[in-house]
C-alpha cells in the first residue's frame, strides 16, 4: 500500500505451479513452512496477466460501471448473459484484448485508467472499454439491449489519487463519439483470435482465455472524447 494509507502490505501466499507453498512480501519470496528455508531448490514463480479470472474481472468491471451511470439499462435481459459468465456460468464470448494501438481519449491522469461504455441506437448494442495504466486496453461486448439510443460516457480513474473526488473525470454525452481507428486485433472469418500484439502473444493453447470478438468488433470504433 502507499504509506499515506493506513493499511500496511501484508505477506502473500502464493502455490507455485508445483504446488510448493511460499509466501511473497517485501520485495522477497520464500518457502512456507518451518524449516523450508533451509531448502537450496530455487524458487519458481510464475506472473501472468489474463487467462479467464483475468478477464472476468474487466468483465465485471465494465458492468459495474455501466449499471451505474446507464441505471434504466441495468436490468435488461440482455445483460443476463454476461452476469451469468460473471457467476461462472459458460464460455468467455464477451471479453478480448485489444492491441496498443487501439484509439482512445487522451487520459489526463499519469498512469491512468479509462473506461469508455456506448450504446448505439442503431445497433442496440452496448460496449464497453477498459485500459488499464494506458498499457493494457479490452473490448467489452455487454449485450444486446432494447430501447437505446446513442450515448456515450468516458471516464477517467486516477489510481495515484488520495482520495475521492480528484479520483476520477466523467464526460457524458448523448451522441456516439466519433469514429477514430480501427481496433487493434484482428480476427479470422469465424471469430477466433488471429493475430496479437507481442503484449498478448502465447501458445496457442491460452487463446481461448482471451476471449472473441463478436462480430460488431469488427469495424471501427468510436473513441474520441465527447464534446
Amino acid at each position: 500500500m502507499r504509506p499515506d494509507h493506513e493499511d500496511s502490505a501484508e505477506p502473500f501466499d502464493y502455490t507455485s505451479p508445483e504446488g510448493e507453498q511460499l509466501v511473497i512480501f517485501d520485495g522477497a519470496d520464500q518457502r512456507a513452512g518451518p524449516g523450508a528455508a533451509d531448502s537450496d531448490r530455487s524458487l519458481h514463480v510464475q506472473l501472468k496477466v489474463g487467462g479467464p479470472d483475468g478477464l472476468r474481472s474487466i468483465a465485471y468491471i465494465a458492468l459495474t460501471f455501466f449499471a451505474h451511470h446507464f441505471q434504466d439499462c441495468a436490468r435488461q435481459s440482455g445483460l443476463d448473459a454476461i452476469k451469468g459468465f460473471l457467476l461462472g456460468n459458460g464460455d468467455n464470448a464477451f471479453v478480448w484484448w485489444e492491441g496498443p494501438h487501439t484509439a482512445l481519449p487522451p487520459n489526463p491522469f499519469p498512469f491512468g485508467h479509462t473506461i469508455v461504455l456506448m450504446t448505439s441506437a442503431t445497433t442496440q448494442e452496448a460496449t464497453a472499454f477498459a485500459s488499464l495504466f494506458q498499457s493494457l486496453h479490452f473490448g467489452i461486448h455487454l449485450g444486446t439491449l432494447s430501447r437505446l439510443t446513442d450515448k456515450s460516457m468516458v471516464v477517467f480513474i486516477d489510481p495515484q489519487a488520495d482520495k475521492a473526488p480528484s479520483d476520477i473525470e466523467e464526460h457524458k454525452d448523448d451522441t456516439v463519439v466519433k469514429q477514430q481507428a480501427q481496433l487493434g486485433t484482428t480476427l479470422s472469418c469465424d471469430g477466433e483470435l488471429e493475430a496479437l500484439p507481442s503484449m498478448t502473444s502465447g501458445s496457442a493453447d491460452d487463446r481461448t482465455d482471451r476471449g472473441r470478438r463478436p462480430r460488431w468488433a469488427r469495424n471501427p470504433i468510436r473513441c474520441a472524447l465527447p464534446r
